[in-house]
This record gives C-alpha cells, sequence and structure tokens, in this order.
C-alpha cells in the first residue's frame, strides 16, 4: 500500500470520525392516534384513560405519547390495553379501548395519543478504522 492510498484512507477515517460526532436526531413514524374521551383513577398516581382510535392501530408494547393542550406530557409504552374489559393486543380505528398510565394522573378528555416507531437513520453507524495505522499497546 502507497502512502499516497495510506493518506486517502486516513483522510476518510478523520471525515468519518468527525461525523460520528454530530448528534443524529431520529425519526419516528406515527402508527396510531387517538383521542381521550374519559379518565379513570386506578391508582392515587395512575390512570386508565379511555380513548377512541382515529387513525392507525394502538399496540401493547407499543412507544406512546400523551399530547395536551400545552404539547407532549407523557411518554411511555402499552403495557395494558383493553376493550371492555377484555385485554387486546390491537385496535384500530373506531374502537374505543383503555390504556393504563403509570405515575402520571393529569390526562383530561380531548387529549391526543399518539403511538410510534422510533426509526434508525442510515449512515450513522459506529466508526472502523480503515487505513491500517492503529494504535499500537505499548
Amino acid at each position: 500500500m502507497s502512502q499516497h492510498d495510506q493518506g486517502d484512507k486516513l483522510n476518510e477515517d478523520m471525515r468519518r470520525i468527525a461525523q460520528s460526532f454530530i448528534i443524529q436526531e431520529g425519526e419516528e413514524k406515527i402508527t396510531g392516534k387517538a383521542k381521550v374521551i374519559a379518565t379513570f383513577r386506578s391508582s392515587p398516581k395512575g390512570v386508565v384513560i379511555g380513548c377512541e382510535v382515529l387513525e392507525g392501530s394502538i399496540e401493547l408494547g407499543n412507544d406512546f405519547r400523551v399530547i395536551t393542550a400545552m404539547g407532549p406530557a407523557y411518554f411511555g409504552k402499552i403495557i395494558s390495553l383493553q376493550i371492555e374489559r377484555q385485554n387486546v393486543k390491537k385496535a384500530r380505528p373506531g374502537q374505543q379501548v383503555g390504556i393504563k398510565l403509570e405515575g402520571w394522573n393529569k390526562a383530561k378528555v380531548d387529549d391526543l395519543v399518539e403511538c410510534y416507531e422510533s426509526i434508525q437513520q442510515k449512515g450513522a453507524s459506529r466508526w472502523k478504522p480503515r487505513s491500517g495505522v492503529t494504535r499500537s499497546k505499548s
């Protein structure tokens, strides 16, 4: 390998190292939306929100947020989903569903619920040296 080739690879390595320090903002895909139509206290710090599914689907295990008039106020993962007191895995538009919120009881009627998936950005991978130049252990 010539010094020129090593220099080109070293420059490429330096560019990739610099790019790895740039904060990558994650993207997300909204998979479901619902509107809060009722609230039921489940514990001193918890509540079950009754929602009507508007779009997409609301699914057990999904990441979700509650959006109040002031903006996003609660983030969590759906750990309990019920339709008419029956545990379900998924709810579709037009269905009414109960979602349990742990540790937050400030949800109100007309708040919105959004389920989402985080999407990994392409190209945001860990740097691996290509130049063949590595640090030796002394």
